[in-house]
């Protein structure tokens, strides 16, 4: 499926993710690798993945540039695909298609909150322990990565979609809570605006779930309420390669700081930033690479008095009053 290998992708410093060799596995492989543990996926590497369910078995190598145009109209660059490889049987992919439908449709399916009337969708949810890169292990306060990982319409797939959640702070953290109604308008309107065939659901399925749908608005305004402002939910690779966009870490509990002022973060690097961040309970906006070379709101201010703290990262000089 590709995993322990970079895409192709066309984006610099493309990480390879983590799968160790057969020979490196130990006694408990067997039983962690199922269950997520001992490996680690990027977000464009689950997408390839789940497309080889969607496209009858074959790993297709992922594309952001499909051709590049002159001024006079030339084509001077064109994506290549290169050669399809096999991983499944046509009959696998249209058994694994079925079953991650049943994901979405079975009264104890976890995706139930990705359906789309129009669409028949089928995926896959997730829910992770975040690791704790300090003292090892997983976090004591419980912090979670929830994902949901899918594909529609089922009678024939026309998108691949992955929707990841960094640290959700809603009362839910699950991916089906999370990320299936997050997944279900995106790829809605994305299928909408393609034109893409309806391959409806069946009727009885919203109404044997009128209260579950119900429920939606809701977890999403419960989801917000610590916000208050529109939120991209980013995750770094785990390569720690550089990334941008604002990023939500827990509030404090209580309400309250007690005081505390805002440190400086010149100088630190995104993840010394991050875990600041998360120590103090405050939300910040990172943009850039390289290490904090300016912040807003300046520090000293008051935690209870920022709503988000934004980060400009770049090539820090020591003593450099930028």
């Amino acid at each position: 499926f590709g995993f322990g290998s970079r895409t192709g992708l066309e984006v610099p410093l493309e990480s390879r993710g983590m799968f160790r060799s057969r020979k490196n596995w130990n006694g408990l492989s067997m039983g962690s690798l199922p269950m997520g543990h001992e490996i680690a996926v990027t977000m464009p590497q689950l997408a390839a993945a789940f497309s080889v369910i969607a496209n009858g078995g074959t790993l297709v190598k992922p594309h952001l540039v499909d051709r590049v145009v002159s001024q006079d109209g030339d084509v001077t660059h064109r994506f290549k695909a290169g050669e399809e490889v096999r991983v499944i049987s046509e009959a696998t992919a249209a058994t694994m298609r079925e079953l991650a439908h049943r994901v979405i449709t079975s009264p104890d399916g976890t995706g139930t909150k990705a359906a789309i009337r129009e669409y028949r969708v089928g995926g896959k949810t997730g829910t992770a322990e975040i690791a704790d890169p300090i003292n090892g292990g997983y976090y004591k306060d419980g912090r979670y990565t929830a994902v949901f990982a899918g594909f529609a319409p089922i009678a024939d797939p026309k998108i691949t979609a992955v929707i990841v959640v960094s640290e959700p702070m809603g009362k839910y953290h699950w991916g089906g809570s999370v990320c299936g109604p997050v997944f279900r308008e995106v790829v809605r309107d994305a299928l909408v605006r393609m034109n893409v065939p309806e391959d409806p659901m069946d009727p009885e399925f919203f109404r044997r779930n009128r209260s579950l749908f119900k429920e939606i608005a809701k977890e999403v305004d419960a989801d917000t309420v610590g916000s208050q402002f529109e939120l991209s939910f980013l995750e770094p690779s785990i390569m720690d390669e550089s990334f941008d966009g604002l990023e939500l870490v827990d509030a404090k509990t209580d309400g309250s700081s007690g005081g505390v002022q805002l440190p400086s973060f010149v100088g630190m690097t995104k993840r010394e930033a991050k875990l600041r961040a998360l120590d103090i309970g405050i939300a910040w906006d990172p943009q850039g690479a390289g290490r904090v070379v300016r912040q807003d709101p300046p520090a000293g201010t008051p935690v209870d008095d920022i709503r988000v703290c934004k980060l400009i990262f770049g090539r820090y000089v020591e003593n450099d009053d930028a």
